[in-house]
Order: C-alpha cells, then structure tokens, then sequence
C-alpha cells in the first residue's frame, strides 16, 4: 500500500519524527455526528426504560419480583449507555510511539486506562472491524499482537479517510522503526 494522504479537515493531531518518535492525539468529538446521534439515543432509552421501571415498580403486585428483575435490565442497561455517550462525546486518545514501546492513553474526565506493549511484539497494524452498525462494519485503528494479546483499536469514531491515513501512518513508523523486518 502506497502512502496515504492526510485529510485535510481532521482534528487529529499527528507528529512524527522520522523513525525516532510517533504521536498522535484523537480529541473529543463533541455533540456532532456520532456523538450528536448516540447521545440522543441514550436519551431516548433512557427516558422510556426509566418511565416503564417506574411505572412497573410503583403498580406492581407484591408477587412480581421476577418481572421486576427483568423489567430492571433495561435502566441498568441505560446507565451503561450513558457510560459510553460521555466517552463518545467527552473522551480522548492519545497514542505514543518509540523505536521500542507503544503506549495508547484513553482519558475522559481525569480518568485515564493505559495500555503498553513492546513495538518488537507488533505483528501488523492495519483497519480493524470493532462492532456492526445496521449491518455494516464499523473499523477502526488495530494493532495486532503477538502471542494471545488482545489487539489495540481505537479511532472507530474518525472517518474513513483519517482511519486510512494513520494506520498507514502507524504501519509506516513500525516498520521502519523495526528495521524494515516485519
């Protein structure tokens, strides 16, 4: 695969210098396109989920305990939503990389998850199916790893273009980062 051009409307900021060091930063989204369009979903099930719970719970017979176990799954499911609508909207990626050690930081509101792992153990980096939406593969940035490791993927809210760009950016450092060897 040839080079592969930066966009030129992304909010993506990249630096690299040359084979020494790699960084990137993906910043929040914000209430815009996904964001816009799953934290009004988040809204929407939440605003039914909690009015039926309520409604069910403030009417129900005393016998009702396994409906009402059920009937609590959806509002439970709608704080795990409202979890993933803040990391959507207010979250960032910040990935740093070396001639030896990758790190990738997830950070929403002071909160951060970081993962580390050698660039020796990097066997590919290329786009990465991460769920489907309306039946359609949703990608985003992988890192695949040697031996039983999870990938690393992120970026899945970026648009095609950018996704594109910094895996070739990413594969390009790695490889020339290792010599060339993988």
């Amino acid at each position: 695969m040839g080079p592969v051009e930066r966009p030129e409307r992304t909010r993506v900021l990249f630096t690299r210098e040359g084979d020494a060091r790699l960084a990137l930063i993906i910043p929040k989204t914000g209430l815009r396109g996904t964001g816009c369009f799953f934290t009004l979903f988040v809204l929407f099930w939440n605003a039914i989920s909690w009015t039926a719970a309520v409604a069910f719970l403030a009417g129900a017979p005393a016998g009702a305990l396994p409906v009402g176990a059920f009937v609590a799954i959806f509002p439970l499911i709608g704080l795990v939503l409202i979890g993933i609508a803040l990391w959507v909207v207010f979250g960032t990626t910040s990935l740093a990389m070396d001639r030896e050690t990758l790190i990738l930081r997830r950070e929403l509101f002071g909160k951060r998850h970081q993962r580390t792992c050698r660039v020796a153990d990097i066997q590919d980096v290329r786009l990465e199916q991460v769920y489907t939406q309306n039946d359609r593969p949703v990608y985003g940035i992988g890192i695949i790893l040697g031996g039983r490791e999870r990938p690393i993927v992120f970026g899945s809210g970026l648009d095609e273009a950018e996704k594109k760009w910094l895996a070739w950016e990413i594969r390009s450092f790695w490889r020339q980062a290792t010599g060339g060897l993988k």
